[in-house]
């Protein structure tokens, strides 16, 4: 069956050719009679004739124009099409290689069950597998929330020097094993307090560096360098703040730094197998977009065997009235030094609707001391509170997401029985709903802090020490 277009230029053209066919003939006819007034009807005919072609030629044209741009959107859509089919491909291939490598460690796991050297091995294989394939999952959400227009940023007091000591602190050890020197600059900031996102400003930075240190080489140099370059003349208190990371790696050529920012592109074109294996290829595309979002501008230098070098402008507000802000170097203390809270003789209830979850929970907390209690649900959370004496339970770990009865509803619902114990009881959100506005919608409800999943144990424990007096 022909389609529409085809079917208007058949009925366009055989109209243009009767109409030709009609206008010609009768101008003939015209000349033939030999009369002035054939004559002049002949030569409107003929006016009519030449406005009949220049209209149909115009209009060829313009089908012509119009056939080529809609081949030009058909075109861009099968681009599109492709490009989220390869997208979706990269995804599909990023989740399943740390997923092989989770259930395959596994089945060597309880193959060599009784060798407990050989299972430690496994599950530090599976640890590591699990903690990249997380980063996966929370690199695709956050593309994501930037790229709909979701992410928010929250913009508060924060100094450049904390944020500059905490990254040393983070990459410190894996400097030092690949015998790096590392050099972080802020000679040249003179207002260091600012008031921006500590933490989209650190992942950036953590992306880039993460990047820098992979591909340099043993014996190379990482450098952080910080600048407050100029004042806005239309406000006194903002400023144009450059970033620069650089390295000693082995850099990139042309072909790949015109694609650098592109989702998995640090999967593809990894120098090794190795490399690619430890990147979930979304930093540099995060970065760009986060970067975008602050307002601000980033470039890429580099080419083969002469290192890389990331810019970024950003503007930022300096403090006014600028704080006096301590360090602490935590990387400093051993394990050894590390205080360890015990929690014996305290109670806590688990509220989680999955018995995997509930299981996992009771045996961190266990660990430490804690008896646990479990409930089903936010409804059975609220009838175990209001049943038992008040003072039983020292913390409520709350779920979010549960049948019956969500952990927001249940929280207000504690909160909102008689008495002080109901009111000031700490309940935490445990929850795999791990974005910002999460965050705020649980304190919202009433909760006191927030603890998403996969569980930090140390950073629940940090959490359960702040609210329980020991």
């Amino acid at each position: 069956m022909l389609n529409m277009d085809k079917k208007k230029r058949i009925i366009f053209y055989t109209g243009t050719a009767v109409l030709f066919l009609l206008l010609f003939s009768g101008v003939s006819y015209l000349l033939s009679k030999n009369t002035v007034f054939s004559y002049i009807i002949a030569a409107l005919f003929f006016i009519a004739l030449t406005a009949a072609i220049l209209y149909a030629i115009s209009r060829i044209f313009f089908l012509q124009d119009d056939n080529t741009e809609l081949k030009t959107e058909a075109t861009d859509a099968d681009h599109k099409s492709d490009l989220k089919t390869e997208f979706l491909s990269d995804i599909s291939h990023g989740i399943r290689t740390p997923l092989n490598a989770i259930l395959g460690y596994t089945e060597l796991a309880i193959e060599d069950i009784d060798n407990k050297d050989a299972v430690k091995d496994y599950l530090n294989k599976i640890d590591q597998s699990g903690n990249h394939l997380l980063e996966l999952i929370n690199s695709i959400l956050e593309l994501n929330r930037i790229e709909t227009g979701h992410m928010v940023l929250c913009e508060n007091e924060c100094s450049l020097t904390d944020i500059a000591a905490e990254l040393e602190n983070i990459f410190e050890n894996e400097i030092k094993d690949k015998g790096l020197l590392y050099i972080s600059d802020l000679s040249e900031v003179e207002n260091p307090d600012i008031y921006g996102d500590h933490l989209k400003i650190k992942e950036i930075l953590i992306n880039l560096l993460s990047n820098a240190i992979k591909y340099t080489p043993k014996g190379g140099s990482v450098s952080l360098i910080i600048k407050q370059q100029f004042n806005l003349s239309d406000d006194l208190t903002a400023y144009d703040y450059r970033f620069t990371v650089k390295d000693t790696g082995i850099g990139f050529d042309e072909q790949k730094l015109s694609t650098i920012f592109e989702p998995f592109e640090a999967v593809k074109e990894a120098t090794t197998n190795e490399t690619a294996d430890q990147s979930t290829g979304l930093g540099l595309a995060i970065t760009k977009d986060l970067v975008k979002l602050m307002g601000g501008d980033i470039t890429v230098n580099s080419s083969p065997g002469n290192g890389t070098e990331f810019n970024i402008d950003i503007v930022f507000h300096v403090q006014v009235k600028a704080k006096l802000k301590q360090v602490i170097d935590t990387s400093k203390h051993s394990d050894e030094d590390r205080h360890i809270v015990d929690f014996t003789g305290k109670r806590a209830l688990v509220v989680d609707d999955n018995r995997i979850n509930r299981e996992i929970a009771g045996k961190i907390l266990s660990s430490r001391g804690f008896t646990v209690d479990y409930a089903v649900d936010g409804h059975d959370a609220l009838t175990r509170l209001r049943d038992s004496e008040p003072g039983l339970y020292d913390t409520v770990l709350m779920d979010i997401q549960m049948p019956v009865m969500n952990g927001y509803e249940a929280t207000q619902n504690i909160r909102e029985l008689p008495g002080d114990y109901y009111r000031d009881i700490p309940i935490i959100a445990m929850t795999a709903k791990a974005f910002y506005e999460d965050r705020e919608a649980a304190l919202k409800a009433g909760m006191n802090g927030h603890v998403s999943k996969p569980i930090d144990i140390e950073n629940l424990f940090s959490v359960l020490e702040e609210f329980l007096d020991n």
